[in-house]
């Protein structure tokens, strides 16, 4: 018999959004969502980028993402600029605005992966965190292999 509560992706979705939806409370206060969060907090991580290498490090389609930092310039977080590489390439960075919400956010985000995690070892998170990165690793690889068959199909 199937069981619900032990699919690895019921599991994932729940836990997910469990924290987004407790996280989420704190962003409206800010007049951001969590989509827009992400990609201040990425900035935040990676420095600027093109409007590509954020996708990929968001996990965002790029129409979508386009849509978020549009919004995001409106708002004064982030800068959009053309690329001195091609005429087509865009840079995104976070503006000094921009960095001063997400680094006053960041102890609500610590609060919240505290809760999240409380009481699991140290040595469990770290595993946790590891696991959950293979497992997304398996799953973009999986369907970079899949693509090009899928599209024969067509």
């Amino acid at each position: 018999m199937y069981a619900l509560n032990e699919s690895l992706a019921f599991l994932l979705n729940r836990a997910g959004a469990a924290v987004a939806t407790a996280f989420t409370l704190e962003l409206k206060d800010c007049g951001l969502t969590l989509p827009m969060w992400r990609v201040l907090a990425a900035l935040l991580g990676t420095g600027e980028q093109t409007l590509s290498g954020l996708a990929e490090v968001t996990s965002v389609e790029i129409s979508t993402l386009s849509r978020q930092v549009g919004t995001l310039v409106d708002k004064k977080l982030v800068n959009r600029q053309q690329s001195g590489l091609h005429w087509r390439s865009v840079n995104i960075s976070l503006t000094p605005e921009g960095r001063a919400l997400v680094e006053e956010l960041l102890p609500a985000v610590a609060r919240h992966e505290q809760v999240a995690l409380d009481g699991v070892n140290p040595a469990d998170i770290r595993r946790l965190k590891l696991l959950l990165n293979k497992v997304y690793s398996n799953l973009a690889n999986f369907d970079q292999v899949q693509l090009p068959s899928a599209a024969k199909q067509e």
